[in-house]
Order: C-alpha cells, then structure tokens, then sequence
C-alpha cells in the first residue's frame, strides 16, 4: 500500500500544504496486488522464468501476522493449485538479509486462513503432504506471503521464486479405462486421446506368454498399457494419483516402477531404451535421466506425483508396451496422460480495459500444442461475432507466452470479445466471452471494464485524479469489500469471495469527488 504524507503549515493566515513524492512500493505490496505464479512442469532447464528479481525493498506492512518472523516488509502471489503436490522453489537470494520467511493462506484477501508457514531454511517448499508440509487441494487458490525474518526496516531483499507442478490440472481420481494386470490384456492407450491408467494392485508375473521379471525392481504387483506408434516420438505426462492416498489398504510412498518394450506379442518384448524424462527430485532440484527403459518415479515430485516422459527412436506403426509396477508392493492410481492429447492451449488469464479510444486485450497461455494463433472476435450483443484481426501463437509451446491485441474505435457502450484459437491443422477452440463496458467519453463516473468470477477491473473516468477509497458495497448497503489506494485511476479488485448478485462500486478521488456505479457478478 502506497503511504502519502500531507504536511500542513501556517504562516500567517495562509495555510500551505506541501504533499511530498510518495515511496514506491512493490506492486505486490499487499493481498490485493498478489502476483501470479505460473505453474511449470520441468521440461528445460530454462523452466520457470516468470516471477525473476523479485524483492521486499520498501514493502510494508499488509497487517497479515500469522507465522513466526516480522511480516513488517511482505510481498504477495497466488497461484491454483493443479496438484496435490507441488514445490515452491526460491532461489538467487540476496541483499542484506537472506533470511526469508514465508506463510500460505486459502480464502480469499478480505478472508485468509492460515495454510501452512515456512521459514525457507530448508529450500525449496515441498508441499507434499509430509510433516508440516500438508497437500494442496486441486483447483484452490492459494496465497503466499513472503517477508524477511528479521525486524530490520530498510531490507533490500531481492530473490527468483517458482512454482513446479503441472501447468494443466492433474486427475484426481484414476482414469476410468483401467490397464490389466497381465501384459496379453493390455489395453491400447490413443496417443490423441484423454488420460488412460490403472492401479498397480494385481501380481502377474511368469504365467503362460507372460513375460518374466524383467529387472526393474521386483515384479510384484504389475499393471500393463500399450500402443501403437504414430511419430518417431511419444511424450507422456505420468501423474500418480494423490496425494499419494491409501489404496486397498496400502499406501504409494514409493512411487512407479516403469519400463518400455516393443513387441508384437508379449512373449517377444525386446526393451526399448530410448527413454528420458525430467522432474524434480526429492530435494526439489531439476533432475533428469536418459537411456534406460526402467524409470523410479520415485526420484520426482516428491514420490513420483508427475513428471514428464519422452521415448524416442520409435518404428511408426509399431506396437509398444509399458510396465508399471508399484515399488516394494506399493499400491499406487496412476495416469498416463499423451501430451498430444493436452488441450491445445491452457490460458492463464483473457482480460482487457479501455484506454480512451481503444480497448487492449491480454492474454496468457501457459502452454500450446500446434497453436497457429488467434482469431480475435468482436460482438456487440454478446452472440454474433466478427472477426478484428489474427495474432500468431506459439506453435508448441510448454513456458508462458503473453499476447497483446488493441481493438481501435471501439463501440460505446459494451462490447464482447473471444479468441478463437486455430490449430496447425485447422481446428478450434473458443476462449470464455471477456465484457468490456465503454463509457461515454467526456462525462466523470466510474467504469467496470471487465468481470471475471474472481477479479473485476475498473477505471475512474473522465477525472486526472485517482481514488484514494473503493468499496464495494450490497443492494442493502453493508460493506463487502473496502480498499484504501493512492495509486492509477484504473486497477483490478479480487471478487472471488463474492456470491453471485448485484453490488455497487463506490469510489472516492483524492479531491472528494464521489462516483459509484451497479454491476452483477454472473
């Protein structure tokens, strides 16, 4: 939050105000400004390059206190949870103070409850459901804290922080289409298709046209997949279904033992060694392996959670079977997941604003597969659309990509946009419709220029001055959020604790000049 000093003097029977330039604060200096990180699977080493040079320099105090330390300089983030396990990564930590503390809350700004706290000694942040470390729960919000320990005012911290876990939304339960036991009745896995896995919970080894162990750990409880190869290449994202839950009585505390053959029959498997796969190990680093048919999901995620697998050198048309085995007799849900079968394209964030005479859309795609680009559309009834112009994407893409398109002259009033986004080969998709509400130019009031379910974004126009006060307030009058800014006449609100209805946005300039204006969270 932005501090403004008003210092008032009188001489005489004048009174002089002299207001002096306002300390800039980080723009995550409070919940409301928290920052997205962007969930990575490890595929490069180059992973994870959004949220770089981070720092506390003249932070203050959000009065959020829960976890040992001083939260006296805290910064903000948020992210979705797309896993029950996943790990928050802090690195390149310097300044005059590397003793970095950290608290992680659900609900919402207006709302936290304490999640979990770190103190960071132990980097990286494993939330993996072990002691002090508790699973996330998938498609929740969470907000994370980060402030230095000590008391100190004037702390230059500055740090990298990352989040690792998949980008897409991991399954929660075991895929429907179970693999059997024995290797003869493997079902055939579509490499377009959706998720396909199992459980490790049969013991089948040695039988008639059954292969024998084949040295990857010990064959006690197997479960059998195939395919057939359409490319000289299949990547698979490989999820243990968690969080590591007990199964039959068991628990999967140690993960996949995998292993690749090729075969037209299973009495004739010949392993495949053209296999490579990346992820983080136990300890939270980057690791990767290459040349094996035997893979220990153990060595990633903290358990095998997720990782991601690529089989090289294969023989189009070629039939190919894999081996899963639960380590030491461990009962595991597992799930096989093509990459070519991923979505498209998984948005991060579509949001747009007016800027006087033109409208800016952003969005933000956290990974694409054959991506040509964008078509986007505009519509003033909300139904028929046309098109304004055609963005190129990122063909195949697994990082973030950020987009940019400023509709000029748009209509008064409100206008509708979509982004239909292409395939290399033709297909489409459509994005969720983003309103963006122009106001008649000239006249001061205050304008929604776009809703989500969970932020709003606003804009005070027709004035040179900021508000310093926005409430949103019910049709019966009581406050249902407050915020005190000195900051830009336009500005993003989080609504996610808000029930659908009517609400009235009211907000205050520095000069007094009041101005509210009715909007409906769908």
């Amino acid at each position: 939050m932005r501090n403004l000093l008003q210092i008032i003097f009188y001489v005489g029977s004048v009174f002089m105000s002299i207001i002096p330039t306002a300390i800039a604060q980080p723009s995550n200096d409070n919940c409301s400004g928290a920052r997205l990180l962007n969930p990575y699977l490890v595929t490069a080493t180059s992973d994870c390059t959004g949220n770089t040079n981070q720092t506390v320099l003249n932070a203050t105090n959000s009065g959020v206190d829960n976890c040992s330390g001083t939260e006296d300089d805290d910064v903000w983030y948020y992210f979705v949870a797309t896993n029950p396990v996943m790990t928050i990564n802090f690195s390149n930590i310097a300044g005059n103070s590397t003793d970095l503390e950290a608290a992680l809350y659900t609900g919402s700004c207006n709302n936290l409850t304490l999640f979990d706290c770190d103190n960071l000694s132990g980097l990286p942040w494993e939330l993996n459901g072990s002691t002090g470390n508790p699973y996330l729960t998938v498609g929740t919000t969470y907000y994370l804290q980060v402030y230095t320990w000590t008391s100190t005012t004037g702390r230059n911290t500055t740090f990298d922080i990352c989040l690792y876990g998949p980008p897409m939304q991991a399954p929660t339960s075991a895929p429907p289409n179970n693999a059997s036991d024995l290797c003869s009745g493997a079902p055939t896995m579509s490499l377009n298709g959706s998720d396909f896995g199992g459980n490790t919970g049969g013991y089948t080894t040695g039988g008639t046209g059954e292969p024998a162990d084949t040295g990857c750990g010990v064959d006690n409880n197997t479960s059998w997949l195939s395919f057939v190869a359409s490319s000289t290449t299949a990547i698979f994202h490989l999820f243990t279904i968690g969080p590591l839950e007990k199964i039959s009585g068991s628990t999967c505390t140690g993960g996949l033992e995998i292993q690749f053959f090729k075969g037209e029959t299973c009495s004739s498997l010949t392993a495949h060694n053209s296999v490579g796969w990346r992820g983080l190990d136990n300890d939270g680093n980057v690791d990767f392996a290459s040349g094996s048919n035997c893979i220990n999901s153990s060595a990633a995620f903290g358990g095998g959670t997720v990782q991601r697998v690529t089989l090289s050198s294969l023989t189009v048309g070629a039939k190919y079977y894999i081996k899963i085995d639960g380590y030491n007799g461990d009962v595991c849900d597992y799930a096989f997941r093509p990459e070519s079968g991923l979505l498209p394209v998984t948005y991060l964030l579509f949001k747009g604003s007016n800027n006087g005479k033109t409208n800016m859309l952003n969005w933000t795609t956290a990974s694409e597969q054959n991506n040509d680009g964008f078509d986007v559309e505009h519509s003033r009834d909300g139904i028929h659309f046309s098109s304004l112009g055609f963005v190129n994407g990122a063909g195949n893409a697994t990082s973030e990509n950020n987009y940019q398109f400023i509709h000029e002259r748009p209509s008064e009033g409100v206008n509708y946009y979509r982004l239909k986004q292409v395939d290399i080969d033709g297909k489409i998709e459509y994005s969720a419709i983003l309103k963006i509400n122009n106001g008649k130019d000239g006249k001061p009031g205050l304008r929604i220029d776009s809703q989500s379910e969970a932020e709003l974004s606003y804009s005070l126009y027709g004035s040179d001055l900021p508000p310093a006060a926005l409430g949103v307030f019910d049709n019966l009058g009581r406050t249902m959020l407050s915020h005190t800014y000195n900051a830009a006449s336009s500005g993003t609100l989080d609504i996610s604790s808000l029930a659908p209805g009517v609400y009235f946005l009211r907000a205050v300039s520095v000069d007094g000049f009041v101005t509210v204006t009715k909007w409906v969270k769908q």
